[in-house]
């Protein structure tokens, strides 16, 4: 039996039609969790006291560095390092800070015995 050339075509059409019309499977796509923020843990001295030490990637002491603690919104403290890196902010109150210097931040849980 000989099929016309038109007739083929259609067939050739709708299957083609009929592929691309049929529901794709839907796939969620996998996002990355965001990351946990990791809180540090830290101590603080008698009167609330923070002593701290900023370093560069490298490890080195950084002189000279702005060091800015946060609680929430609020700007709690604002120093700066010696030449040696070091700090020392007083009057700190327990609970959860942001700690900022040198380009880097992190949070911490402040505490006191």
């Amino acid at each position: 039996m000989k099929t016309s050339l038109p007739l083929t075509r259609v067939v050739l059409v709708l299957t083609c039609l009929g592929l691309l019309l049929q529901p794709l499977p839907l796939v969620a796509a996998e996002r990355p969790s965001p990351p946990v923020p990791r809180l540090g843990d830290v101590q603080l001295g008698a009167r609330g006291t923070l002593h701290g030490t900023v370093l560069n990637p490298q490890g080195i002491a950084v002189p000279s560095a702005r060091v800015i603690v946060m609680k929430g919104a609020d700007r709690v403290a604002d120093t700066a390092t010696d030449e040696h890196g070091r700090f020392v902010v007083s009057k700190l109150q327990p609970g959860v800070h942001l700690v900022a210097a040198v380009g880097s931040a992190k949070t911490y849980r402040f505490w006191t015995p």
